[in-house]
């Protein structure tokens, strides 16, 4: 089948991503970070022609892609793996489809626009081996969070039901198993989605001009006295290095409103915590799932034993220490649990398909999203801008960036980049 950006009206809500694929040269190859994110159908291979398409395409884009996708995570389990697989990346685009309930996919999506700047391409469910024409609730579902959140909608049922009857073919044609697509099922699911990833020009870009804003250091922003100050609105901040020698390397302190980047709660993100080593398809094998706090963590492994465990996986017991928080406290999976310090929190939801025994552990690693310290880095591959996240997870509000120069000589940095959140908790 042909399908056409302009027969499908694709590409409209994700055209800051496009813009920078298509603007990379050889003399500037723009960094583009995508994320395919969902559950089995995301993690089947159709994604990979997909990046394999865009390559080539845009040979010119750094291209950064990943899929974190979790088998039989529907909204309200994804919803939580979230937290430390998604919003953390903070990519450019997010390539998603998930099944379950409207509430917890909609506040996936609300967050998504509330901690990042990243586009959006959310896909409608294709054809179960059972389903008829208007199968699926998320046909009406999904077009009003994608309107209501400015998303791009790849729509799937419709052309996937149009082609089964033009070919004259079943359900389970494309299928492997009544639900996951087999080999033709993944190339017309590939042949889908490319139409929307498509650079069109002529769209305006009121949406996310201002989403990510460049400072130009000398002009929109100098050093003065070996200081650099910047008012700005948003949640992250990134330093982009002017070329310069490299055998010299200089430094400057980071403070965001006085305070160093290591102090805002927001700013650190973890691993997905894992089970026994040895053990095999997170989390089915038995994980947590997610981990909160309630105080600044500090960057450092956590460690989860089990020291009582029974027949049934909700009841088990367990201790928690820090490699540097030390002896943290004890806890069960039935309860509400906060630890010592405050710096790990876990709610009876957060414990997954345990399959675990007295001395199994689960560990994780605490790590920081920002610099209390700037260093200049190498430039050695001038083609690619060389930036470094100074602070990301602030509150996405009005802040004071301050720069000191350690030694009084002052870091080459070109460029400031500030990304600023379409919404905010108070909209």
């Amino acid at each position: 089948m042909n399908f056409s950006a302009e027969t499908l009206g694709c590409g409209r809500a994700i055209q800051r991503t496009m813009r920078l694929l298509a603007s990379s040269t050889p003399r500037r190859r723009n960094t583009v970070r995508i994320l395919f994110y969902g559950q089995s159908i995301t993690g089947q291979k159709w994604w990979l022609p997909v990046v394999d398409d865009l390559r080539g395409r845009f040979p010119h884009a750094n291209l950064i892609v990943e899929n974190r996708a979790l088998g039989g995570f529907a909204s309200q389990m994804l919803v939580k793996s979230a937290e430390t697989d998604l919003y953390p990346f903070y990519p450019d685009l997010v390539i998603f489809h998930d099944f379950g309930g409207q509430p917890d996919y909609e506040r996936m999506m609300s967050t998504l626009r509330k901690t990042t700047t990243s586009e959006v391409m959310m896909q409608t469910n294709h054809l179960g081996g059972n389903d008829g024409h208007d199968a699926g609730y998320f046909g009406w579902m999904l077009p009003a969070v994608a309107k209501k959140y400015d998303l791009e909608l790849a729509e799937i049922h419709e052309p996937w039901w149009n082609y089964i009857q033009l070919n004259k073919l079943n359900n389970n044609d494309l299928l492997r198993d009544g639900t996951h697509l087999n080999t033709r099922g993944c190339f017309l699911m590939t042949d889908l989605l490319k139409p929307h990833l498509v650079y069109r020009p002529e769209l305006t870009n009121d949406g996310w001009k201002n989403w990510v804003k460049d400072y130009q250091v000398g002009t929109d922003a100098q050093w003065k006295d070996s200081k650099l100050t910047l008012d700005f609105t948003g949640n992250r901040v990134d330093l982009l290095a002017a070329e310069h020698d490299v055998d010299t390397y200089t430094s400057a302190s980071v403070l965001i409103d006085g305070k160093k980047p290591s102090e805002f709660k927001g700013c650190y993100t973890i691993t997905r915590p894992n089970d026994n080593p040895g053990l095999q398809d997170w989390p089915w094998s038995g994980a947590i799932t997610h981990v909160a706090w309630n105080v600044t963590p500090l960057v450092e492994d956590w460690t989860v034993t089990i020291t009582k465990a029974t027949d049934k996986p909700q009841n088990m017991e367990f201790s928690l220490s820090g490699s540097k928080t030390g002896v943290d406290g004890a806890g069960n999976t039935w309860s509400h649990f906060v630890s010592n310090s405050g710096r790990v929190v876990l709610d009876p939801g957060d414990w997954f398909n345990l399959k675990l025994k007295v001395g199994d552990t689960m560990t994780w690693s605490v790590l920081p999203m920002f610099k209390d310290l700037y260093n200049s880095p190498r430039t050695d591959d001038l083609t690619i801008e060389n930036a470094t996240t100074i602070v990301q997870g602030i509150d996405n509000s009005k802040h004071t960036l301050e720069l000191t120069a350690t030694d009084g000589k002052t870091p080459p940095i070109a460029v400031i980049r500030v990304y600023t959140p379409p919404l905010t908790d108070a909209k």
